[in-house]
């Protein structure tokens, strides 16, 4: 990876996962919240380096890795 979300693509993902929550009629996010808007929050935030894109990496297999990750 050449660059990372970094703390404005944190910030996008907490956001979305409160708007994901209140539109189930919920006031508390769930861990479910975030892996659904994580994907579509940090995609264009990631930004691979050659070695990846030659591998046939792409963001979305990053994104799930971090999923993974948890």
């Amino acid at each position: 990876m050449a660059f990372g979300p970094g703390p404005r693509g944190a910030q996008s993902v907490i956001l979305m996962a409160k708007v994901a929550a209140l539109v189930d009629k919920r006031i508390n996010l769930s861990f479910d919240d975030i892996t659904k808007v994580i994907t579509p929050c940090l995609r264009h935030r990631i930004i691979l380096n050659f070695k990846a894109l030659a591998n046939g990496i792409t963001t979305d297999n990053m994104i799930e890795e971090i999923k993974k990750a948890r």
